[in-house]
């Protein structure tokens, strides 16, 4: 199904928006906000008091649960889909004797990639990433670091979500920054890339959904020393290995490095190898999707996203050439990508906006406005709901998960009134927008 796309309450003073786009127009209506304040311009507002910093979202395989990472607040939050009222929060908090079960997990000939602290202490985790089990009953949910880490020195770790009971059940040893993980098709395998040291985990899998053994735990290139680093993190992380993502085959990953040396690595999740490396890219590459025979890839420093044929991209016969990319100009840093049937949806952070793409030709299509700085992004099983996360970015923006409603062609335009739709007093609307006025001033001269 092809969309075109119209918001309605885009528009502070109106309430309306008509955006022109592709022939059936569809409608992207603001649902609700959720976070830490009310956003003036949605109908609806969740207040959540420790809505800080949400980095990654996720619907579960069903759709019945929109889960949130909070990586300040060290929390992973549920809300319900449609109702959207909190379902459960789980913070990832653990007993310094878990580090004594991390340290079971791991074989002896894998020891050297994993640097625990001398003296075993209970840590908070600060969730960054996610992954979900096929059957939507675990969700695997990566620590940027390590409360008491404050450089990412030392081992991190993956939480285990229950997702049904809402509680934490376990937990996995991870090099230090792991950022995004994968698990394959058949729920088989977990992968993991470290951003702080060029290392990758592969877990197997049991039927349960749970972890039943380290396959191997091998640095991409050289592994970064990072005993002397004291600096940025974000910037200070070797390849800075990002974007994780299966193949078709269920068994192939492909691994994106956002440093300078960038490219794409492979890994072969059965054996938990190495088997190859993609130096001809485009650019810096930071998300990864893999859907119906294409790979999307955004980009931060490049200011694009780019999709390749996934057969031309693992071709037996010849590697692929930076030529064999589309590439589409964004004006803005590309973070997380989503597909919502023929369109593809890419979180445009410097822009404070959704931009929404022909997934076949990258052509864009329209940019809609949400709140600073959006990062992740999601699309809805049945491609009924969007959510997008702010995080917070030089002293402004963030704390604020914005969720749209897809509507189809079908249902009639309902055209509505600045009180129907906001139910918010005109000077409400008008303190909104000079504050993101303000916002854009100080990014402009600062």
């Amino acid at each position: 199904m092809r969309y075109a796309f119209r918001c309605l309450g885009a528009v502070l003073l109106t309430g309306l928006l008509t955006v022109p786009g592709l022939a059936h127009g569809a409608r992207l209506v603001r649902e609700v906000s959720i976070g830490t304040f009310r956003l003036s311009h949605f109908p609806h507002s969740v207040i959540e008091p420790d809505m800080h910093s949400p980095k990654s979202v996720a619907f579960t395989p069903d759709g019945r649960l929109l889960l949130i990472n909070a990586l300040e607040a060290g929390k992973t939050f549920a809300f319900e889909t449609g109702t959207w009222r909190k379902a459960w929060e789980v913070g990832h908090a653990f007993p310094a004797s878990e580090q004594a079960r991390h340290e079971a997990l791991i074989p002896d000939n894998l020891r050297q990639y994993f640097d625990f602290p001398p003296k075993a202490r209970a840590w908070t985790g600060k969730p960054v990433e996610m992954a979900i089990t096929p059957d939507g009953r675990l969700a695997y949910v990566t620590s940027y670091r390590k409360n008491f880490d404050p450089h990412g020195h030392l081992a991190s770790s993956v939480s285990i979500i229950d997702i049904a009971a809402g509680k934490l059940i376990a937990s996995l040893p991870s090099g230090p920054i792991p950022k995004s993980p994968a698990i394959s098709p058949d729920g088989t395998r977990l992968v993991v890339a470290d951003w702080g040291d060029n290392t990758v985990s592969v877990w197997e899998l049991g039927k349960d959904g749970l972890p039943r053994r380290l396959v191997n735990h091998f640095a991409v290139g050289k592994r970064l020393d990072v005993s002397g680093l004291t600096g940025n993190r974000d910037v200070q992380c070797g390849y800075c290995l990002r974007g994780t993502t299966f193949a078709s085959d269920g068994k192939t990953v492909l691994i994106s490095r956002m440093s300078r040396n960038n490219g794409l690595d492979i890994v072969d999740a059965v054996s938990g190898a190495h088997v190859g490396f993609l130096p001809d890219v485009p650019t810096s590459l930071r998300h990864l999707v893999c859907t119906r025979g294409m790979v999307y890839a955004s980009s931060s420093a490049g200011k694009c996203l780019a999709s390749i044929k996934e057969a031309t991209l693992l071709s037996p016969r010849q590697k692929p050439r930076r030529e064999n990319w589309r590439v589409r100009k964004a004006d803005s840093g590309v973070r997380t990508l989503a597909v919502a049937g023929d369109v593809l949806v890419a979180a445009l952070h410097g822009r404070k906006e959704i931009g929404l793409y022909d997934a076949a030709s990258l052509a864009p299509l329209e940019r809609l406005p949400t709140a600073a700085w959006p990062v992740g992004a999601c699309v809805s099983p049945d491609k009924r709901w969007i959510a997008v996360t702010a995080q917070g970015y030089h002293g402004s923006g963030g704390n604020m998960v914005a969720v749209y409603r897809l509507e189809d062609d079908r249902q009639p335009t309902v055209m509505c009134s600045l009180d129907s739709v906001a139910k918010e007093k005109h000077a409400d609307r008008l303190r909104f927008a000079i504050a993101s006025l303000q916002q854009s001033l100080a990014l402009v001269f600062n």
